[in-house]
């Protein structure tokens, strides 16, 4: 079920906008030109902030928040099932891409490490990448509530 849950393009639209964020009872959404940007936005944030840790000591902690992570995701649309779901049923229903925040917290923590000290170059462009994700997320929001509001 959650297979078919997920391959749903219509829940999986759903599930990508609703990580992004739509307003109020979900029934406000943003622009649709912002959530193909704040996804490059995550992307490129994502991508300055790996770093594999420079020693294999913590392995062992960071598989065991992957599985943490795993089961979480697991969690969720077990616990859908069972309390929002209607039975017999062929898709999972009540889940939202916000449920899914942490679980990619925690994925993020595992592929971030102290690998050595950052470079300036690096540094700037994890700044750069922050302060564009920061700004198109101010827009997108701002325009949102601007229409919505006024």
């Amino acid at each position: 079920m959650v297979w078919a849950t997920v391959s749903n393009p219509e829940v999986a639209n759903f599930y990508q906008q609703s990580f992004i964020g739509i307003l109020g009872w979900l029934d406000t959404a943003l622009p649709s030109i912002f959530y193909p940007l704040l996804w490059l936005g995550l992307g490129v944030c994502a991508l300055v902030s790996v770093s594999l840790p420079a020693s294999a000591a913590d392995w062992s902690a960071r598989c065991l928040l992957l599985l943490t992570a795993m089961a979480s995701i697991g969690l969720i649309f077990l616990s859908q099932l069972v309390t929002w779901t209607a039975h017999p049923a062929s898709l999972i229903e009540g889940v939202q891409g916000r449920y899914f925040v942490m679980p990619v917290v925690l994925l993020g923590h595992v592929l971030s490490g102290l690998a050595k000290t950052p470079t300036r170059l690096h540094s700037r462009l994890a700044g750069l990448a922050l302060s564009g994700f920061a700004l198109c997320s101010l827009t997108a929001l701002s325009m949102t509530l601007l229409s919505r509001y006024h």
